[in-house]
């Protein structure tokens, strides 16, 4: 049977140093301790130091890399299609098809894999001629009269899609930030665990991947593997051990100089995992950095923003409005309003909103969807709208890094006022936390006095529509008729929370403002 290796290079693809090192190990059956000297070196560096595998742990392998690696055109395409073409195909019952599955966390990342090894088998005068399906998501051949099929699938509830085939290997690509494609759930392990057992004998499970979070099925492979060998092989690689490339070489130089990229570069090109402490997402130097004590004052050309966060039983509502001038935003107002003597009274907050809104030019507030009717109902009321805010965890994760983003260019400006000093309190008390599947949980600072982050949250929303960022589903002002079917739906859910939030009383352990 044909090397990995050798079938590279009959390919006409030259693998660098570190890669033919991976190669050797990992998919040619060579151990490390009985490589020459200075593959010997490079070995002990990508898998922790291990000299010698065993069957049974060369049947899993965890490749934690840097981005530009060559993950997937090495260790997912080559790989597979290697694997399909030399597996024995005598395992296979009659009308039986052996599967290499491509496992994405979206079908459209599986497809470039799928997409390499189209071109070598339509590039091949003997593979070509054997082809029996070729579409986007699968390309079939008939080998010795059984078929053989590279399959793309994203990922799936509980690897449903995976189940009741026959496996010679499988790949999931990008592990660390697999999610159920309907309802978001991080299911990396379930996939994994129903495709491991369906590989057959002399076949691989590879999870190759740039990682994310201390935690995940990518993390405890890695953690479980690498350096001190339990049930699997683990690499870890930066791009640079990996790669010689000029030209990828000075990119990743460069943004690990950079003093904004830096963070996300070691990460990418660094192969590091993210601890899974939380740490205060904004740094206390550069958001002091940003004050001013030139008040804000409108200028020609001024885009006006707003964002707003509702609270009305024990949590407080907040406004903020930015200009966002050039390339910078400059906060213009924050308003808020805290329910210190019974619960805030939604059509009053609403409207004092409208008021200073409209004062400042703004067309549109950004609110989530917590009492979004509401604002819709009283916005509606005084011509203005509403703006839907990001959804789900990803939405929320872009507009806090998006406000980091330009605390970290030195372009957004906090001219100092009566809540300045509220907000920037608020602002180096949030805390982050990476979670499995690519996400981050954010909590934000709770105080005694009914304030729970609003104004650091009212500001993301304003800050998430600086220019160059496009704001997409901007309804029209509300109809009267929208504006009465808005109106019953705040009333309801006004009520819903109102009971909510009374029969579950915040406990704070918080320090309270100013007391």
């Amino acid at each position: 049977m044909i090397s990995y290796v050798r079938f590279c290079e009959a390919q006409g693809i030259k693998l660098e140093a570190g890669q033919r090192v991976v190669a050797l190990v990992a998919f040619d059956g060579v151990d490390p301790v009985d490589l020459p000297p200075a593959q010997r070196e490079l070995a002990r560096k990508i898998f922790g130091g291990v000299d010698r595998f065993t069957a049974q742990q060369r049947r899993i392998f965890a490749a934690v890399c840097g981005g530009r690696a060559g993950k997937t055109r090495l260790f997912t395409a080559m790989r597979l299609l290697h694997l399909g073409l030399t597996f024995d195909t005598g395992i296979l019952a009659p009308g039986e098809a052996g599967y290499g599955m491509i496992v994405a966390p979206k079908k459209t990342h599986g497809w470039q894999a799928l997409a390499y090894i189209r071109g070598i088998v339509m590039t091949s005068p003997v593979l070509r001629g054997h082809v029996l399906v070729d579409n986007k998501d699968e390309l079939s051949i008939d080998r010795n009269g059984r078929t053989v099929t590279w399959l793309v699938t994203g990922a799936s509830a509980k690897g449903d899609t995976q189940r009741g085939k026959t496996l010679f290997g499988a790949s999931l690509e990008e592990a660390a930030f697999f999610r159920d494609e309907k309802t978001g759930v991080v299911n990396d392990v379930e996939i994994f665990e129903a495709i491991e057992p369906r590989v057959n004998t002399g076949g691989q499970v590879i999870v190759p991947s740039t990682p994310w979070a201390e935690e995940g099925l990518l993390w405890d492979l890695f953690d479980r593997n690498h350096g001190h060998p339990v049930d699997g092989m683990a690499a870890h690689a930066a791009t640079l051990l990996l790669r010689s490339d000029p030209e990828i070489n000075a990119r990743v130089e460069a943004m690990l100089a950079h003093p904004t990229k830096a963070a996300n570069a070691r990460r990418e090109f660094g192969a590091e995992f993210m601890a899974m402490g939380a740490f205060s997402f904004f740094d206390k130097a550069l958001v002091e950095s940003a004050l001013t004590d030139i008040a804000y004052e409108p200028a020609a050309g001024d885009q006006m923003v707003a964002g707003s966060d509702l609270g009305f039983v024990n949590n407080s509502s907040a406004l903020a409005i930015a200009a966002v001038r050039g390339q910078s935003v400059v906060l213009a107002s924050l308003v808020e309003r805290l329910p210190a003597n019974g619960p805030l009274r939604p059509s009053e907050t609403v409207q004092a909103f409208a008021a200073e809104a409209k004062r400042h030019g703004v067309t549109s507030v950004m609110s989530d969807g917590h009492y979004r009717e509401t604002m819709r109902e009283h916005l509606g009321d005084a011509g203005l709208y509403v703006l839907p805010a990001p959804e789900g965890s990803s939405g929320k994760r872009d507009g806090f890094e998006r406000l980091r983003e330009l605390l970290l260019e030195g372009r957004l400006v906090l001219p100092r006022g009566p809540l300045t000093e509220r907000l920037v309190a608020q602002l180096v008390e949030v805390k982050a936390r990476p979670t499995a599947g690519g996400g981050v949980s954010f909590s934000l600072p709770t105080w005694l006095d009914g304030s729970h982050g609003d104004l650091v949250a009212a500001l993301v929303l304003a800050a998430w529509q600086r220019h160059g960022v496009e704001v997409k589903g901007a309804p029209a002002v509300l109809s009267a008729s929208e504006r009465e079917d808005a109106r019953g739906k705040a009333i309801e859910q006004s009520a819903i929370e109102r009971h909510r939030e009374a029969s579950n009383p915040r406990r704070s352990t918080a320090r309270a403002w100013g007391r």
